[in-house]
């Protein structure tokens, strides 16, 4: 009984390796068709994007140097506590690691933090409800706001520069601040929208 089933199974065994595929283009005497997979968009070669025009600044490095510096520095927030950085993060895609927001000094924020890449190419709507007309109008409402806490809460728009004013004032004082200012706008009294326009421009 042993002996016939193992004769069964060795020509069984021959039969399949010499069966001929139906399809002239298989080998090994397979007669399964190459599956063909169907490329999604997202890995198909992507348009560029346009160039982005911006106007002429002679002073563009300095000001992308200082703004890069500012955006990392945690002594914009009202707390001390809390730079741009924390909220735009790189290993968070640059918006928000949580949910929503957490501002300077723990102030939960009604809001996720967006991200920010191309946001150089955005047209008279920041923020996700579209109320800053510019991208300076978004960092300073960012930086005096609750986001930042760069002013008090309860401030009127006149007080939220002048204490932007005197942050951005005493920052520029500082040790290696003050070649970055200087080389970015001379030697005029450093103000709020300096950092902002720096900031921005990075």
């Amino acid at each position: 009984m042993k002996t016939i089933a193992r004769v069964l199974w060795l020509v069984g065994l021959a039969a399949c390796g010499n069966s001929k595929s139906s399809d002239p283009g298989a080998t090994g005497g397979s007669s399964t068709a190459p599956v063909e997979v169907a490329q999604r968009p997202s890995s198909l070669p992507q348009t560029p994007m346009p160039k982005l025009t911006l106007p002429d600044d002679p002073k563009r490095a300095e000001k992308i140097a200082l703004g890069h510096a500012l955006f990392f520095d945690k002594r914009l927030s009202g707390s001390n506590d809390l730079a741009c950085y924390d909220c735009h993060k790189n290993e968070d895609g640059n918006g928000g690691h949580d949910p929503t927001a957490i501002g300077s000094g723990g102030k939960k924020l009604p809001r996720h933090s967006p991200v920010l890449w191309n946001v150089g190419y955005w047209k008279n709507a920041f923020y996700w409800d579209g109320r800053a007309k510019t991208l300076e109008d978004n960092v300073k409402g960012a930086w005096g706001g609750g986001n930042m806490g760069g002013a008090p809460a309860d401030a009127k728009p006149e007080e939220v520069v002048a204490a932007l004013d005197k942050r951005a004032a005493e920052l520029a004082g500082t040790g290696g601040y003050k070649k970055l200012f200087e080389a970015a706008f001379g030697t005029t009294p450093i103000k709020a929208e300096h950092a902002i326009g720096a900031i921005s421009e990075y």
